[in-house]
């Protein structure tokens, strides 16, 4: 959904749940809401997707969007005491962040 629409979606009264998908191995965030039970990207008037490298860029814009919290959602592909593998319902972390 482009960021425009997702505007005025919040201006009516609209509360969309709003999920920034990471990696622990990786510094890009990417915004994403839930819209008829799926989430899907944020994007921009070109409709690329929309994504930051920190995590305080992302507040700031998903802040002028309208929103006033979301969730953090890291993807841990490994335990880091072990190096070693973790099963896939395992693997993320849900932080819930206020902007």
């Amino acid at each position: 959904m482009q960021s425009k629409q997702l505007k005025q979606w919040i201006r009516n009264g609209g509360e969309p749940e709003c999920i920034i998908m990471t990696c622990s191995e990786s510094s890009m965030y990417q915004p994403e809401i839930k819209v008829h039970d799926k989430f899907e990207p944020i994007t921009d008037a070109q409709g690329n997707n929309m994504h930051f490298n920190s995590l305080v860029n992302t507040k700031n814009e998903l802040k002028k969007i309208g929103f006033t919290k979301a969730v953090l959602e890291l993807d841990v592909t490994s335990d880091e005491m072990l190096g070693e593998p973790i099963v896939a319902e395992d693997c993320f972390q849900r932080m819930e962040i206020t902007l």
